[in-house]
C-alpha cells in the first residue's frame, strides 16, 4: 500500500501532481490533477534489465520512431523510481485498443510499422548498448550500491544485461535437433501412447531439422550476421497484436521487455507464424504481410532464404516434445498427443506457404 510519503516521492521524481492512485492486482493506476493518466508498475528483477529496455526504446525514438509506449524519465533521467523498498516504472496511458490482425487495415499498418521500427533500430550495436548500459548502471549504483556489490564487477554485469542473441540460431537449432534424436531413443525404450505417436513422425521432423541446419550453414547467414552486428539492430521478439495499440493518437508498439540485438528477419518470421496459424496458413496473408513489410524495409534474397529456414525449422514440434519429457503433470500426455496431431496438420499447410520463397 502506497503511503502519502510514497506519493510525494513519485510527484517529486516525475514533476506531476497526483489526484487519484488506485491499486490493481499488479500495478497502480494514477490520475494526475491535469487529468492525464499513468500506470505505475513494480520492476521484477534487477532494474538494470529495465534500463536496457529503456535505452533500446529511447534509441528508436531518437531515430524518429515515436510509435512506442515508453517509460517516463524522472528528473534524474532514469526510467524508474525507488519507493516502497523497490523500483517502479511510470508509463503514460495511451488511449486505444489492441490491433486485430483479422482486420487487414490493421495488418497492413502493423507490417509497415515493423519495417519502420527495424530501420530506426540501426545504430544499436553491442558497443553502443554497452556504453549506454555502463552509464546507467553507474547511476543505479548511486541509488542502491548494496544491490550490486563491488563496483569493479559492474562492467561484467553490463555484459549480462545487454540482451544479444544474434548469430546463435545455428547452434540453437543443432541443440534442438540433438534433443529430438535423444527423445527418439527414449521413446524406443518406453512405448507409451505418446511415444508411439512420436515414433510415427519423428524421423520426418528430424530430417527437416537436419536440412534446415545444412542450408543455414551453406547460406549467407554468417555474412548477414556480421553486417547486421556492424550496422546495429533491435528485434522486438514479441511483436503480436496484443502488443500493438491503435487509437486516436495513432498506432503504438508496447512491451519491449524481450527486445534484443537480433536479425530483423527473426521478428518477421514470428509475425508471420503467429498470424498464419490463425488464418489457416493463408498464402495470400503471407504475401500481404511480406509485401507491406518489404515496401518499407526490403529484404534481400539471402534474407528471404533465412526467413524460409526459420519458418521451416520444427520449433513447435520440438517445444511440444520437450514439454512432454520435462513435465510431471498427469494430464500432459493427452494434451501433447493432441498437439502432435495439430502440428502435423500445420506442417502440411506450411509446405504450401514455403513455396512462395522459391
Amino acid at each position: 500500500m502506497m503511503t502519502s510519503d510514497d506519493v510525494r516521492i513519485i510527484e517529486e521524481a516525475y514533476g506531476i501532481k497526483i489526484d487519484r492512485l488506485v491499486q490493481t492486482r499488479d500495478a497502480y493506476n494514477i490520475t494526475a490533477k491535469d487529468a492525464s493518466k499513468y500506470i505505475l508498475r513494480p520492476i521484477k528483477g534487477p532494474p538494470a534489465r529495465t534500463y536496457y529496455t529503456f535505452i533500446a526504446v529511447e534509441h528508436l525514438k531518437n531515430n524518429g520512431f515515436d510509435n512506442v509506449c515508453s517509460y517516463l524519465k524522472n528528473k534524474r533521467d532514469m526510467p524508474f523510481v525507488e519507493i516502497c523498498g523497490g523500483f517502479y516504472t511510470l508509463t503514460p496511458v495511451i488511449q486505444g485498443c489492441e490491433m486485430s490482425f483479422d482486420n487487414y487495415k490493421h495488418l497492413a499498418a502493423a507490417s509497415c510499422m515493423l519495417g519502420r521500427m527495424h530501420i530506426a533500430s540501426k545504430g544499436f550495436t553491442m558497443e553502443y548498448a554497452r556504453e549506454k548500459m555502463l552509464k546507467g548502471v553507474c547511476s543505479i549504483e548511486g541509488l542502491k550500491m548494496a544491490e550490486y556489490g563491488d563496483g569493479r564487477l559492474i562492467e561484467d554485469k553490463v555484459n549480462l544485461w545487454v540482451r544479444c542473441s544474434i548469430g546463435q540460431t545455428p547452434n540453437l537449432f543443432k541443440k534442438r535437433l540433438n534433443d529430438l534424436v535423444r527423445y527418439k531413443k527414449v521413446a524406443l525404450r518406453n512405448r507409451r501412447k505418446f511415444e508411439l505417436e512420436y515414433l510415427l513422425v519423428c524421423d520426418e521432423y528430424i530430417a527437416i531439422a537436419e536440412r534446415v541446419i545444412q542450408e543455414l550453414e551453406e547460406s549467407a547467414y554468417d555474412v548477414i550476421v556480421k553486417e547486421t552486428c556492424a550496422e546495429g539492430t533491435i528485434c522486438h521478439r514479441d511483436y503480436t497484436a496484443h502488443n500493438i495499440i491503435t487509437g486516436p493518437m495513432g498506432d503504438f508498439v508496447s512491451n519491449f521487455d524481450f527486445c534484443a540485438i537480433e536479425l530483423p528477419v527473426y521478428d518477421v518470421a514470428n509475425f508471420l507464424r503467429r498470424k498464419l496459424r490463425k488464418s489457416h496458413w493463408s498464402i495470400n496473408d503471407a504475401k500481404f504481410i511480406l509485401e507491406h513489410y518489404n515496401s518499407v524495409m526490403p529484404m534481400s534474397k539471402d534474407e528471404m532464404h533465412i526467413l524460409k529456414l526459420l519458418l521451416m525449422f520444427p520449433q513447435k514440434f520440438w517445444r511440444n516434445v520437450n514439454r512432454y519429457y520435462n513435465s510431471r503433470k498427469s494430464w500432459c500426455e493427452k494434451s501433447c498427443i493432441e498437439k502432435l496431431k495439430e502440428i502435423e496438420e500445420e506442417r502440411k499447410s506450411l509446405e504450401k506457404i514455403l513455396s512462395i520463397f522459391d
